[in-house]
């Protein structure tokens, strides 16, 4: 089985971006703006909302009703990375492109000159140019100032590069020095998230202890950072039920989930919906292999409620189509195969399903 898959398959989705940090906005105004709104979605995983207000905020700059210059091309760059996080390369290289001459036509080669070179990176990574992708991560690291934290990305970046090439070693190295620049500049999100990635790391190569080990140290981070009822906590705890999952406790994974699962509904965003409804296919997969199918079957109803609410949404159609579907599937096998036909089951089970999902 493919490495990466051993998380993804728990519905595991770890947002590239950030968690809850300001990416570099170079002037823009703070406050109750579009900028916020799109950042916001960003964040929290809607992309598709994110690209169509930034998209807005291009087309008043076009009009001279918002401010343009130099911020016009950090908002391309914004637009490339959403498009990136869907899989929309072709769309994503335009505006990097873009993005870029913006960049050098201002003679701007700060942070956000930075940023962009990361973007581009992140692309060349994504569509498997991996030497091309080295390239311009170290350009962006290059044009980091040693105080900001885009560099811990830009290593953790790089490191997924040397992955794709099968070089571990210089995997961990370039996971080591993020490691060592967060600590250096005493930054909780960036340890929090580096450490989430050392936690999948060591978890994908089965140990699962340094594993465990690696995500406590996140989520000590993530309290710190944010708080304990914060979304960054509760990715913890989401990557920590994964952790439980491949050490077979799975009464301890469920209930990292189900604290997970407090939190995000206590935060009452709409973003939050894909993680939710990973969260209640998880807990279904755990019930599962606790042989409580009852409780399976309940936690599966309401995972898929959320994505029926949800459909037309990229990242939730593909999260059914690649784990909800299958493990209600799974479900069938072991409940009800030799009983019923596949279709109609799940006819009765969840689209016609009539009863209370408490």
């Amino acid at each position: 089985m493919n490495k990466k898959i051993l998380i993804f398959i728990l519905g595991l989705l770890i947002i590239s971006g950030c968690q809850e940090k300001e990416i570099v906005r170079l002037g823009i105004s703070i406050g109750s703006s579009p900028y916020d709104t799109a950042m916001e979605y960003y964040k929290e995983g809607d992309y598709e909302e994110a690209i169509e207000i930034y998209k807005e905020i291009l087309t008043d700059i076009e009009k001279g009703v918002a401010e343009g210059g130099i911020d016009e091309y950090w908002v391309k760059g914004m637009i490339a990375r959403s498009y990136l996080e869907i899989n929309e390369y072709d769309f994503a290289k335009p505006y990097i492109e873009e993005a870029i001459t913006g960049y050098m036509d201002y003679q701007e080669t700060g942070e956000g000159y930075a940023f962009i070179c990361q973007t581009e990176g992140i692309y060349f990574k994504q569509t498997g140019q991996y030497e091309k992708a080295i390239e311009s991560l170290e350009k962006s690291i290059e044009y980091t100032d040693e105080k900001n934290d885009h560099s811990v990305r830009g290593y953790i970046e790089m490191g997924f590069v040397y992955e794709y090439l099968n070089e571990e070693n210089k995997q961990l190295d370039c996971y080591k020095k993020a490691l060592n620049h967060a600590e250096k500049i005493k930054d909780y999100v960036d340890l929090y998230q580096i450490y989430t990635f050392l936690g999948i790391y060591y978890a994908e190569r089965g140990d699962v202890e340094k594993g465990e080990e690696m995500f406590y140290k996140s989520l000590d981070s993530a309290e710190k950072a944010w708080g304990k009822e914060s979304a960054g906590v509760a990715d913890v705890y989401h990557s920590l039920a994964a952790n439980f999952n491949l050490k077979g406790q799975y009464e301890e994974a469920i209930q990292c989930s189900e604290r997970a699962l407090t939190i995000y509904l206590n935060l009452e965003k709409k973003v939050y919906s894909k993680k939710i409804a990973s969260l209640y296919n998880n807990l279904g997969i755990f019930y599962l292999k606790l042989e409580q199918e009852e409780t399976a079957m309940t936690m599966m109803r309401k995972s898929y409620e959320i994505v029926k609410e949800n459909q037309e949404k990229k990242n939730i159609s593909e999260f059914y189509e690649n784990v909800l579907s299958v493990n209600i599937k799974a479900l069938y096998d072991k409940t009800a195969a030799d009983e019923i036909e596949y279709d109609e089951w799940f006819k009765q089970n969840f689209e016609s399903y009539e009863g209370v999902v408490e």
